[in-house]
């Protein structure tokens, strides 16, 4: 087979979204992800609560969740959505709780904590080490998958203080990730957004994303979106224009 026939058509490929989501609890990243086409949610912090909600609110007419028990499940039932067709979206609610999943799993199925001769509480850096380059290579496993994917993470805000006056500078806000997994989420996937949300004097909440990078805020778009904010972001308003 000549190399040229590996060659791809921009207009025909790719139809599926690589999207990261982050913000503070509460500020609405499960509704957002709610609205995506045909999802599932891979629940680590009790998406189903929200899901739940919204249905009896006649807000979504139902939904779909699995909760899994160890970190080998959640690997098997991604396998599983893929080969089943039912869905189109796979929702990680939250990959900030996965990474630390993955990591508890992980460490308690080690032969020493298994005998009794380490804390199954104590993490060492080779614990982070290999959660790291797992999950680093899984995210690029997401990557590739025929599916549209959401990961929905928690924010950190990277704060500097001055000895001298004990203010503090934010250096960096990203998703709480450790910096490799942060990096690489916002490196392999095509859009990460940054949700906030604030009450205005009424009491009216008001959402907004931020999908363009600033010197302090990670945030990246590929569908060409200009505005550094999105006010009142929805799935279908961004992505299926």
């Amino acid at each position: 087979m000549a190399l040229l026939d590996r060659t791809l058509d921009l207009t025909k490929i790719n139809p599926y979204q690589k999207i990261g989501i982050y913000g503070a609890e509460g500020v609405g990243k499960t509704y957002f992800s709610a609205f995506a086409p045909d999802p599932i949610f891979i629940d680590l912090e009790n998406s189903t609560d929200t899901l739940k909600a919204l249905i009896r609110d006649k807000v979504l007419p139902g939904g779909s969740v699995f909760v899994p028990e160890n970190w080998k499940e959640v690997q098997d039932v991604v396998k599983e959505i893929i080969a089943s067709k039912k869905y189109k979206t796979i929702v990680i609610d939250t990959v900030t709780r996965l990474q630390k999943f993955q990591m508890n799993n992980y460490v308690r199925a080690q032969k020493t904590v298994l005998e009794g001769k380490r804390d199954e509480f104590t993490r060492y850096q080779a614990d982070y080490l290999y959660s790291n380059n797992l999950l680093d290579s899984w995210l690029m496993d997401l990557m590739r998958l025929p599916i549209n994917v959401i990961l929905n993470a928690h924010v950190v805000h990277d704060i500097k203080i001055d000895k001298d006056t004990g203010s503090s500078t934010v250096l960096k806000t990203r998703p709480n990730l450790p910096p490799k997994l942060s990096g690489s989420m916002s490196e392999l996937f095509s859009f990460i957004g940054y949700l906030e949300v604030k009450t205005d004097i009424g009491g009216r909440i008001e959402r907004s994303m931020r999908v363009n990078p600033t010197g302090i805020i990670v945030a990246k778009n590929r569908q060409n979106i200009q505005e550094m904010k999105i006010p009142n972001p929805t799935y279908k308003g961004i992505f299926e224009k």
